[in-house]
């Protein structure tokens, strides 16, 4: 990790007549950004005053954020409160310098920090899907409901709760017994059936499993969808920590509510083909700041961790 050491007082937040610096922040930003992969960025401030809320995104080439969520509070390391936020770019992200944008604000003023970190290539594998007629259709002609709820998913995927602490452990396996049958990040070409094609990216990863299977929730959290979709079927959405969602689709069943809270390992339907679906399968997404990212980093890593 990479240690930069600023302090700014911008106009984001309003700021009192007179006001003057109480504190500094350290900011560890990650050395890089592999495409898709979270990283940490830790904040640590040793001001008299606490902070009320500390945002992180990433910024692009053109100066825009691809992902902004909450850091959450975890420790107190003698005089300084420690803050962690998770960040990532998309699998097809621009690779060359972007920024990490650090907010912070207290009962008076807001600081903001800005630190250069490379975007590096990830590891993807590339894939072709044959498409019939029918879900030809459903990709490519005009549908007003796939454009709506669309819209709601990225609206809901892009809000960061800084309440949203729910699960602060590394997250289980959604299906037993599992094939994947797609990974995350694979580079698709969908072949229609008309001879064109579209390139794209797999946001999630796909286990093949007989319709049925038990599907359960990766970690504790807030469930914030829980409904029937055009493209995705039968599908489950959980807010785990602010910004941090899970995304549970082409299910043949749903045994959730929007506004449950479910625990880690409950279960939450099973596996169909329900959607856009070739074969019964649970595609597995997790969404960092609204950026699709590696599921299996998740599982392999807690979300937070302070030395």
């Amino acid at each position: 990790m990479a240690l930069w050491r600023m302090v700014f007082f911008l106009p984001f937040a309003v700021t009192m007549a007179g006001a003057s610096p109480v504190g500094t922040l350290d900011i560890e930003a990650p050395a890089q950004l592999i495409q898709g992969e979270p990283a940490r960025v830790t904040v640590r401030y040793d001001g008299e005053e606490k902070l009320r809320r500390v945002e992180v995104a990433v910024i692009d080439h053109e100066g825009e954020p691809r992902g902004e969520s909450d850091a959450v509070f975890v420790a107190t390391a003698g005089e300084s409160a420690v803050w962690q936020a998770l960040v990532a770019v998309p699998t097809l992200a621009e690779t060359g310098d972007w920024q990490v944008r650090v907010r912070a604000q207290d009962s008076r003023v807001g600081l903001e920090s800005y630190h250069t970190v490379p975007v590096v290539e990830g590891e993807f594998a590339e894939m072709r899907l044959r498409l019939g007629r029918e879900l030809t259709a459903l990709m490519t002609e005009p549908d007003p409901r796939r454009a709506r709820e669309s819209r709601e998913l990225q609206e809901l995927l892009s809000e960061s709760n800084p309440n949203g602490v729910f699960h602060l452990d590394r997250f289980e396996l959604p299906v037993e017994p599992r094939r994947i049958s797609a990974g995350f990040g694979d580079r698709r070409i969908y072949e229609y059936a008309d001879g064109s094609e579209r390139r794209s990216a797999h946001h999630g990863i796909d286990y093949a499993a007989a319709t049925g299977t038990p599907v359960y929730a990766a970690g504790r959290g807030a469930v914030r969808m829980a409904t029937d979709r055009l493209l995705s079927g039968k599908s489950v959405i959980i807010e785990h920590l602010p910004g941090v969602y899970s995304l549970y689709y082409h299910l043949d069943e749903v045994s959730v509510e929007k506004g449950q809270l479910i625990e880690a390992g409950g279960k939450l339907g099973v596996v169909g083909m329900t959607g856009l679906a070739t074969g019964p399968h649970l595609h597995w997404e997790v969404r960092l700041g609204g950026v699709a990212v590696d599921p299996d980093w998740f599982l392999e890593n807690p979300p937070f961790y302070v030395e």
